[in-house]
C-alpha cells in the first residue's frame, strides 16, 4: 500500500506554512513577554516613587524639627543618603515616560505580528485541502488496480461457481446479489480515465449484458486443461 510520504509540492507548502506559523507565534510570544517585563518594571518604578515621596515627607518633617531647634541633623543626613540611593536606583531603571514609549512601540510590533500570524493561519485550510486532494489523487492508480484485480478474481469465482452448479454442487459459492460486484469511482483525475463507460460514477459496475458470462466459464476450463484435467 502506498503511504504517499514523498515530498510533493502540496506537502512542502503545508510544512512551510507550519514552520512560518511557528516562527510567527514565537515572535508574538516574545513580544508579549517583553511587554510584560516592561509593565513589571513600570510597577517597580511606581513603588519606588511612592517610597521616595514618603521619604521626602519625612525630610520635610525633619527640616521643620531642625528649624524649631531640635537636633536632628544626623537623622537628616541618614535620610538624605537613603533618598539619594532610592533616586539612583530609579534612574538606573529608567523613567516612566521611557517605559510607556517602549510599551507603545512593542504593542505596535505585537499588532503587526498578530496580523501576520492570523494571515498564515488562515492559509492552512486551503493548503490542507490541496494536500489531502493530492494524497487522494496519488491513491487513484492503486485504487483502480485493486478494483480491477477484484473484478478479475470475482469473474473467476463466478466461472467456477457456474461449473460447480452444473455438477450439482450445493451450496453455491456465490449466492444472490454476490453474483454482482460494484466499485464506486472516486471523483479523481487519476481514476476518471477508467470509469465505467455507461455509469461514470462506478469503476466496476453491474455488467450491462451477459455475453461475457460464457467466457468466464471457458477461461476456467482452459486453465484446468492446462493442469491436465479432462473437461468438456
Amino acid at each position: 500500500m502506498s503511504n504517499n510520504t514523498h515530498q510533493t509540492p502540496e506537502l512542502q507548502a503545508v510544512l512551510q506554512n507550519q514552520q512560518a506559523v511557528a516562527g510567527a507565534q514565537a515572535t508574538v510570544d516574545q513580544l508579549n513577554q517583553a511587554i510584560e517585563a516592561q509593565n513589571k518594571l513600570a510597577e517597580q518604578l511606581r513603588s519606588r516613587a511612592e517610597r521616595v515621596a514618603a521619604l521626602e515627607t519625612q525630610r520635610e518633617d525633619l527640616l521643620a524639627d531642625i528649624a524649631t531647634g531640635q537636633d536632628k541633623a544626623a537623622e537628616l543626613n541618614a535620610l538624605d543618603e537613603r533618598l539619594a540611593q532610592e533616586k539612583k536606583d530609579i534612574a538606573k531603571k529608567g523613567s516612566q515616560a521611557a517605559i510607556e514609549q517602549t510599551v507603545a512601540g512593542l504593542n505596535r510590533k505585537l499588532e503587526r505580528a498578530q496580523s501576520e500570524l492570523a494571515a498564515l493561519q488562515q492559509k492552512r485550510p486551503a493548503l490542507m485541502r490541496a494536500l489531502l486532494r493530492a494524497q487522494a489523487e496519488a491513491l487513484g492508480p492503486e485504487y483502480v488496480a485493486a478494483a480491477f484485480a477484484l473484478k478479475a478474481l470475482h469473474h473467476r469465482l463466478r466461472g467456477l461457481n457456474s461449473m460447480l452448479s452444473d455438477l450439482g454442487s450445493v451450496p453455491s459459492l456465490i449466492a444472490g446479489h454476490s453474483l454482482v460486484i460494484e466499485v464506486p469511482a472516486p471523483q479523481l483525475e487519476t481514476v476518471k480515465p477508467h470509469v465505467d463507460y455507461i455509469n461514470p460514477n462506478m469503476l466496476v459496475a453491474r455488467e450491462h449484458d451477459n455475453r461475457n458470462y460464457r467466457v468466464l466459464i471457458d477461461k476456467e476450463k482452459a486453465a484446468l486443461r492446462e493442469l491436465g484435467v479432462e473437461i468438456s
